[in-house]
């Protein structure tokens, strides 16, 4: 997982830049000037608000424009404190190479009507790197990704330097344990 101090250095960039909360591991999106009903082709503007009704699904347009770059990811998530009014947003990926203002789906499951307002935070982003980078020009056409290629060693050992050490301790581990028992059986 990326933090949020090191978005930039990774290669996100997020415009209007998002006034850092407390949340150190994702970044609050806000409602944007636009919307669209369920089924709908029609974007409709948010003057202040919107209200949505109990069991209905818009679609909401974040004010946020993101560019991505080609080895990170983002995942969203549904702020806690609109959740607790009734409100989701569909879980969902960015993908890498990704630029533009998200859309994003939104859902009233209350029983009750839920109003937002334009510049309100209504969802989380986090992001995350992937294993190598995408080749091409966008996420969906890329054939396939590009592994690193500068050191083979370094590159395995940044995937697997974890299982590595396991396996490691616990044949010393294993070593140390059959020495004692052998030394003090005698």
């Amino acid at each position: 997982m990326i933090l949020n101090s090191n978005l930039n250095a990774c290669g996100v960039r997020i415009r209007p830049e998002v006034v850092q909360s407390q949340e150190k591991v994702s970044v609050d999106l806000s409602v944007g000037s636009l919307y669209q009903r369920s089924g709908d082709t029609d974007w409709l503007k948010i003057n202040k608000n919107i209200i949505l009704q109990p069991g209905s699904c818009i679609i909401i347009e974040t004010q946020e424009s993101i560019s991505m770059p080609n080895n990170v990811f983002g995942l969203l998530s549904t702020k806690g404190s609109i959740g607790s009014k009734g409100i989701v947003t569909a879980n969902t990926k960015l993908d890498p190479l990704f630029v533009g203002k998200l859309r994003i789906p939104v859902f009233n499951v209350s029983g009750r009507k839920v109003e937002l307002h334009i510049g309100q935070a209504f969802c989380s982003m986090s992001f995350w790197r992937t294993e190598a980078p995408i080749v091409g020009t966008e996420t969906r056409t890329a054939i396939k990704t590009q592994p690193k290629t500068e050191n083979w060693l370094k590159d395995y050992w940044g995937r697997y330097s974890a299982q590595i050490l396991t396996g490691v301790f616990s044949i010393l581990g294993s070593i140390i344990a059959a020495i004692i028992t052998v030394t003090l059986g005698k």
